[in-house]
């Protein structure tokens, strides 16, 4: 039987739409540690590979949501 998955796109769309409502409410307005944020983010069952991570990363800067601070 043939196997039906969203594209590479439609998920990438729907799990930055989730990212963007958990960090929303929950990431505070001084930020946070990255690898703390990631770990809230893998506790609330948001798990993706290292270059998922990147990417879902890039996304929500680019679209203003986030900013990476050194």
């Amino acid at each position: 039987m043939p196997t039906v998955k969203l594209t590479d796109a439609a998920w990438q769309t729907r799990e930055i739409e989730r990212l963007k409502a958990v960090l929303k409410n929950n990431l505070p307005r001084t930020g946070m540690d990255q690898q703390a944020l990631q770990r809230q983010l893998e506790f609330y069952g948001f798990k993706y590979t290292p270059a998922e991570w990147t990417a879902l990363g890039n996304a929500l800067v680019a679209e203003g949501i986030i900013t990476i601070v050194p």
